[in-house]
């Protein structure tokens, strides 16, 4: 299981602009052994364009009870960010079983009263483990 945000970067003060590439390598080892309550799991934490970016994996129930897996990018500096950082990133799942792999693209906008986003509800916990 292995995750890439965050890819570009885009960090805005002012009138400068400075562009960043990274990438969290993030495997779960026992993806199967998470538990709605304990909180899932977090990436190390890696510094890209001066930004400590983290990524988190967990189990929730959705709003009938389905068990659900749900994927987070934090912004770890985010009380220090002034306005606001525009993030490219690339989410991928790799398993096993190639035809449950699983990719998106998106652009979010991490302002300084946001320090996450995700994908809550990505897909069934039973499509990830089966």
């Amino acid at each position: 299981f292995r995750m890439s945000p965050p890819r570009k970067i885009r960090k805005t003060e002012g009138d400068q602009v400075s562009s960043t590439d990274g990438v969290i390598r993030f495997e779960v080892d026992n993806v199967s052994d998470i538990d709605i309550f304990d909180g899932g799991r977090y990436s190390p934490s890696i510094n890209v364009g001066g930004i400590n970016w983290s990524a988190k994996v967990l189990k929730e129930l959705d709003n009938i009870g389905t068990e659900v897996f749900s994927f987070y990018l934090y912004n770890m500096d985010f009380k220090s960010v002034m306005g606001s950082i525009d993030v490219r990133a690339q989410f991928v799942i790799i398993n096993r079983d190639t035809s449950k792999c699983f990719s998106a693209k998106t652009l979010v906008t991490f302002k300084h009263s946001s320090d996450a986003w995700g994908y809550r509800h990505l897909m069934q916990w039973d499509e990830l483990v089966d």
